[in-house]
């Protein structure tokens, strides 16, 4: 046995079962210079044969492609970090939602937008990205809860759609991030007293199951 990561927070199978994905801090980093900055998304082998850090600036949620070629996910900027209880800011966060190979290779910027979201899963079909978008924060008897919305981001029709309008070098940017309401659904919207915090697509894509945060009674 050898330590990969420390502190893993996530870790998602590959769904060819080969290849798992983590968001977790550098093993080689020492103990005593851990901060959020540590953080990231790092690949590898099931059996432990090779890693990599993918993102080192890579955010909690992430998701495999269903052809486990590809990882979606999350930059946050705009001067936002974690704290122990949770995110902090010095200004208004944005999100940058990426798409890239497993070698690092054809990375893609599929999405921007002011606030904290968090990507929940890829749907079967790989036409869509469920993601997670926080809207508030409610203070509860022992926490602090989230509550968000969650939204299925069609990203067929958005990179479809981007490559139909805008010349290559405008193709990531203020103009299409403009244009990419219609392609935002919302699933779910969460209340102070049931919110929506982790989502996935049933294996057929046609269903979604939910897991939900009740701030009314804390553990459950």
């Amino acid at each position: 046995e050898r330590s990969l990561f420390r502190d893993v927070h996530w870790t998602r199978q590959s769904p060819n079962g080969k290849w798992f994905a983590s968001y977790a801090k550098d093993r080689l980093v020492p103990f005593a210079n851990f901060d959020s900055q540590h953080f990231g998304v790092h690949i590898g082998a099931i059996d432990g044969s090779w890693i990599l850090i993918l993102a080192p600036n890579g955010e909690e949620g992430l998701a495999w492609s269903p052809d486990s070629k590809q990882i979606a996910y999350s930059v946050l900027s705009g001067g936002v970090g974690r704290s122990g209880s949770g995110y902090y800011r010095s200004q208004l966060p944005s999100t940058e939602i990426l798409t890239v190979g497993m070698d690092g290779s054809n990375m893609d910027y599929v999405l921007e937008r002011a606030g904290v979201w968090e990507i929940n899963d890829w749907s079967p079909d790989g036409k869509k990205l469920l993601l997670w978008h926080k809207l508030t924060d409610v203070p509860s008897e022992n926490a602090i809860t989230p509550v968000g919305e969650l939204v299925e981001y069609n990203l067929g029709q958005a990179i479809a759609s981007r490559k139909e309008r805008l010349p290559p070098k405008m193709q990531r940017g203020d103009k299409w991030a403009a244009t990419l309401d219609r392609f935002l659904k919302t699933i779910v919207l969460g209340t102070p007293s049931l919110a929506p915090q982790r989502a996935r697509y049933s294996p057929d894509g046609k269903h979604i199951a939910i897991v939900y945060l009740n701030s009314a009674k804390p553990g459950l």
